[in-house]
């Protein structure tokens, strides 16, 4: 019986190159930083979601077309994470309180 030399680890650099660890990954970071911090800002899985981006391609910043897929990555990544992220909190990160009055009744302001 073979033993797969991979089944004892969770993250390494080749598995954190494809998209749905990338994304699992920083989910758990930013999950994790809002817990014990209570930071919650789109800013972190934002900073986090380039620098993997960046780390992940340096060695193709040698041109714009370089630069124009990293940072897409890097976006591509933000994005999932905050779509994942509003599935798994009961009010999604980044919604705003309703603001004024709620709608007025017909001939409301006649009968106060």
């Amino acid at each position: 019986m073979m033993i797969d030399a991979s089944a004892g680890k969770f993250v390494d650099r080749t598995s954190i190159a494809t998209f749905g660890v990338s994304v699992l990954t920083i989910l758990a970071i930013t999950s994790t930083v809002r817990r014990v911090t209570g930071i919650s800002q789109l800013a972190v899985p934002a900073a986090l979601s380039l620098g993997l981006s960046f780390a992940l391609g340096y060695k193709e910043l040698y041109d714009a077309l370089g630069w124009f897929v990293v940072i897409g990555n890097g976006c591509l990544l933000f994005l999932a994470v905050v779509g994942a992220n509003e599935y798994a909190t009961p009010r999604p990160t980044g919604t705003g309180e309703r603001q004024g009055r709620g709608p007025k009744r017909f001939f409301g302001s006649f009968f106060r």
